[in-house]
Order: structure tokens, then C-alpha cells, then sequence
């Protein structure tokens, strides 16, 4: 379906308005990319699973999420597609603040519906106890991407990573990670976290030199684009909206 004015993808998520009660029952919520997954997990008394409408998951997602638990798990597709989707969320971790959003890593070949129709909802239950975290996942997935036994191998990984540290804003965390980082590829923790520093210190300065100045639109041309929004969309209450942006001119 088409995003409308009241229908945002990037913030609406499927099957929320029946999952809320189990979400907050279970302090929990599973995330899962089809309809299917959804529909399959509740069947098999999974209640408290929801789905996006085709996108990645966004801030306001997790946002919308967080009214409700501080537990997310991201099941996706257990093949490149469900690990690049999940690796997605890192900008989600900064948003996420105190929250825990883990990723759900199921067997290759299989997408939820398909591992809870198979293995049964005990089996399902035993994969969200042991979820990685997304830090973590996304850590462990990056340095994979590299040779860490030479050393331009161990010193790309060391770039890769980068941006996932930017990320974290918990110190005990982040000092966590750096070690689980150093041992991943083979470096001192201390030229990891200098090499991390200097990462972020260049990716500040760079985008302060390129920053780039807000365009403000005027404000009448703001009132005529929705006009034609409204018109578009919504042509029978259009009407009265139209006097009412034009009083408003």
C-alpha cells in the first residue's frame, strides 16, 4: 500500500494493536520482516511478535516499541538478506538508550515461520534466550569481512568497526565491547580504543567542515503543498481544509 498522510510505513507496525498485551505481559516484543512470520508465531502462541510493512525497522519503530518494553528481538531471515536487514538497526542503538535489542540467529534456510512450524514455540523460546545482542552481533559480523591473520586485514576490521563504537554511548559498554573487539581481531585493547578515538575525533571534524546549511521553506509554499496533498488524497473533506489553509494565508 501506498504512504499516505496518516499511513507512514516507517512508523506503523503490523499486528501491534493485537501484540500490545502480550508484549507488555512478556516485557518482551519479537521483530520479524513478513506477515507470515507474524501470522505463524502467533499460531503457535507466540503472541507477542509484529512485523514491518516492507521496510527496514526505523527510530520510530523502536520508539513506538519502547512505550511498551525494553526487550526487542530482531528475528529476521537466517540468510545475507535477515543479516544486512539486522546490521541495519545499528543506527538504532543510540536510540535504543538503556533498552536491549538483541538479534533472534536462526538456522540457515529458515525465516521464523518456517523454524516455529518445525521446531515448535519451546524451540523458538530457547533462540531469544540466547540472542546477541546487536552490538555484538554486528561486531562479530563485521570483522568476519576480513583476513584478521595478516595485518592490513586486522587494520580494515579495526575501520569496519568504527562506526558501530560511534554508536554506543555507555561507557562500561563500550569498554565491554572493546574487549570482545581486541580479542575478535587479534590487537591490543589499547591500540583498539586509540584507533577508535581517532575514528570518531576525524568523523566530527569532517562533518563539521561539510556541513551544510538548513533550507528553510517559506512558509506559504509549506501550506500549498499540503493544500495539494490534501486535494490528492483525501478529495471529498478536501474542501474544508482548503478554506482553512487559505484563512490561514
Amino acid at each position: 500500500s501506498p504512504e499516505t498522510v496518516l499511513f507512514k510505513k516507517g512508523s506503523t507496525l503490523y499486528n501491534l494493536h493485537r501484540a500490545r498485551r502480550a508484549i507488555v505481559a512478556r516485557d518482551r516484543c519479537v521483530i520479524v520482516e513478513g506477515y507470515t512470520d507474524v501470522i505463524a508465531l502467533h499460531q503457535a502462541g507466540i503472541e507477542y511478535a509484529v512485523a514491518t510493512l516492507g521496510t527496514a525497522l526505523t527510530v520510530d519503530h523502536l520508539r513506538t516499541l519502547l512505550r511498551f518494553t525494553q526487550n526487542a528481538y530482531l528475528a529476521f531471515d537466517a540468510d545475507r538478506a535477515g543479516k544486512a536487514a539486522a546490521e541495519r538497526g545499528l543506527d538504532l542503538i543510540s536510540a535504543a538508550g538503556n533498552a536491549a535489542v538483541s538479534v533472534v540467529v536462526l538456522p540457515e534456510g529458515l525465516d521464523p515461520a518456517d523454524f516455529v512450524v518445525k521446531e515448535g514455540p519451546e524451540a523458538f523460546e530457547h533462540l531469544l534466550a540466547s540472542a546477541v545482542r546487536l552490538e555484538e552481533f554486528c561486531l562479530r559480523e563485521r570483522v568476519k569481512r576480513f583476513n584478521v591473520a595478516d595485518p592490513k586485514g586486522k587494520a580494515a576490521a579495526v575501520d569496519a568497526l568504527t562506526p558501530v563504537f560511534k554508536a554506543i554511548t555507555d561507557p562500561v559498554v563500550f569498554e565491554e565491547y572493546v574487549r570482545m573487539a581486541a580479542d575478535l581481531i587479534g590487537v591490543g585493547i589499547e591500540t583498539l580504543r586509540l584507533k577508535i578515538e581517532a575514528g570518531r575525533m576525524y568523523n566530527y571534524s569532517f562533518a563539521r567542515e561539510c556541513h551544510v546549511p538548513t533550507v528553510r521553506v517559506d512558509a506559504r509554499l509549506e501550506r500549498e503543498h499540503e493544500l495539494l496533498k490534501t486535494l490528492l488524497q483525501f478529495p471529498d473533506p478536501a474542501v474544508s481544509r482548503a478554506r482553512e489553509l487559505l484563512e490561514e494565508h
